[in-house]
Order: structure tokens, then sequence, then C-alpha cells
């Protein structure tokens, strides 16, 4: 199992460069033959939610793509349903790829070789300007799987990053003003529970009694329109309203995590009051 830890600010550093949506794509395999991956796979949503992305930037056949596009296949491809709902990797064996629509999409996976293992990063920026980084395996069984998720997911979800801040910059994705506004202690506190701070530490943090935390707290759930804290922490992160410290530390944070299932939210259930 190589580590590519040597080589990634390098890639970083070619990224960075690119001028272009064009020269980004034609750098991914690249990065594909350095990470020794099967496709590398970029998607997207720029502005206004929507299931079509706006961009897709592949190795995989131009075919795949365009039926994605196409047929509107971010309506029901549970990877892309899965990374809305999320901040972390998500490893597509912990998918649950039992429904129809999940059947179909690992059917048009395999029909365009795309590859059925995988490993997707989400990618929450501002204004709802999202996008999803796979890397992908082969269509069978590969014992070394569970290593390389482990040993490089880091470096793969750094380099993801530094693919949609450069993507954003090259296409001037629009960014509009968020409608949502929080009060400065509401952004406090739901900043600090996102990264990892319990309710009490948050107190202390910000001199308030752990009674005030929770109010402020219920409230960013309030005017988030959400049910949860952590589906607030995903929405502001979207909204560009809260930030998980330096780009660095949150990616230091979010990966020391095993990958999440759908519908869970690691680590945010174990700081939850």
């Amino acid at each position: 199992m190589n580590d590519f830890r040597n080589v990634t600010d390098e890639i970083g550093r070619q990224i960075a460069k690119a001028a272009s949506t064009d020269a980004l794509q034609a750098y991914l395999p690249t990065i594909r033959n350095t990470f020794e991956v099967k496709h590398i796979i970029y998607q997207g949503w720029f502005g206004a939610a929507a299931a079509t992305p706006s961009l897709i930037l592949s190795t995989a056949s131009p075919r795949w793509a365009a039926e994605y596009e196409g047929r509107h296949v971010g309506e029901w491809d549970p990877i892309a349903k899965a990374a809305r709902r999320s901040v972390l990797p998500i490893d597509w064996e912990a998918l649950d790829w039992g429904s129809p629509d999940a059947q179909r999409y690992r059917m048009m996976l395999r029909r365009y070789d795309v590859g059925t293992i995988g490993l997707t990063v989400p990618l929450h920026g501002p204004n709802e300007n999202s996008a999803v980084f796979s890397i992908t395996k082969s269509t069978v069984n590969e014992p070394d799987w569970p290593d390389f998720r482990r040993q490089q997911q880091a470096e793969i979800a750094m380099l993801a990053l530094q693919l949609h801040d450069r993507v954003l910059s090259v296409a001037e994705a629009r960014r509009e003003t968020s409608p949502v506004r929080l009060t400065a202690k509401v952004t406090a506190c739901l900043e600090l529970l996102a990264q990892g701070r319990k309710p009490a530490e948050i107190g202390v943090d910000l001199g308030l009694s752990v009674h005030t935390v929770r109010k402020h707290l219920d409230r960013a759930v309030n005017d988030l329109s959400c049910q949860t804290k952590e589906q607030a922490i995903t929405r502001a992160l979207t909204l560009g309203l809260i930030k998980l410290r330096s780009t660095t530390a949150s990616l230091l944070y979010l990966l020391c995590i095993t990958p999440v299932q759908i519908g869970e939210y690691l680590p945010f259930d174990r700081f939850s009051p």
C-alpha cells in the first residue's frame, strides 16, 4: 500500500495553477494514476439546490456523465442523497443498496464500468454551492479497500477541497447573500458544537450557562428550519454561516472519523445535548 502524502502537495500546486475547468479535467487522469484508483469524479451544484449538477469532471465514460445529467439521476442517486445529509466521507459499501433506485444506480455504474466500490467526500460551500468528490475502485471486491480507505482518505479529502475551491474560483460560481440570519451568540454556539465541543464546554468558552447554550442551539435549529442540531450544522455549513475552524483543522477533525452510513451524523451525535 503506497503512502501518497509526499505527492499530495505537488498535486495541490498543480490544481491551483489550473486556469479553467478544462484544465482541471485534463489533470484528473494524473490524480487517478497517482492514487491508483479506477476513476475520479467531481460533481458540483452551484447556486440554488438542484438534482442535476452544474458541472461534472470525471475520468469515467462521458456517456455516464451524459446519462447522469440527461436522466436527472441526482434525484435518486443514493450517493448524492447521502452526501447532502453529511459533512463526512462516505464509504459506498456502508450505504443501503437495497432500494430499487439504489439497485438501478448500481447497474448504471456497472454498465459504464465506473466502479461500485468508492469513497465520496461531500463539499458544502456557502449559498448552496456544494459538490461531491468521489474515487472508485473495481466492480469486484478488493481486499485492500479498507486499508486504502483508512490510510488515504485524509489525502483524498484534502485534494477534494482543493479541487472544489479551484473550481469555484475558475468557474466564478455565484455567491448570493444567504436569506438566513443568525445572531452572533447563536452562530458561536453552533460553530463550537460543529467543532466537537459539548454544551458545557461551549458555556465555559463563551461565558454562558449550559441552559443558555441549549437555548441558542435550539434557536439555531428553528431559524434554519431544521429538526435536529446535526441538520442545523449541515445547513449552516452549506449557507456559509459557520466554519469548522481552519481548513486544515477541519479536515483533521473530520477525517479521523470512520466514514458514515446514510442517515448518520457522526461525530455530532456524541456532542448533542
